[in-house]
């Protein structure tokens, strides 16, 4: 997994990477400096799927929680990574 991500990294400097994932490994993986590339997908029952950017407060507290608490995808399991504030 992770010579994929560094493989991925590498290709993101000249073309653009989706990459789809429930995986917390992933997260995981991921460095504070790249979570501004996180984009959420949820489903609203009365406007279909919908695609968000983490907010800048919502960064700074997943950054703030990863140097001092733990791995981002604890963070993501209290479900407080998709909290819209």
């Amino acid at each position: 997994m992770e010579k994929l991500l560094l493989f991925l990294r590498q290709q993101s400097k000249k073309h653009q990477i989706i990459i789809t994932t429930h995986s917390p490994q992933v997260l995981d993986m991921l460095e504070e400096d790249e979570l501004d590339r996180i984009t959420i997908c949820e489903l609203d029952q009365k406007k279909g799927t919908q695609f968000r950017k983490l907010k800048k407060a919502q960064i700074v507290t997943a950054k703030k929680y990863m140097q001092e608490i733990g791995f981002l995808s604890d963070y993501w399991r209290h479900g407080t990574l998709e909290t819209n504030n």
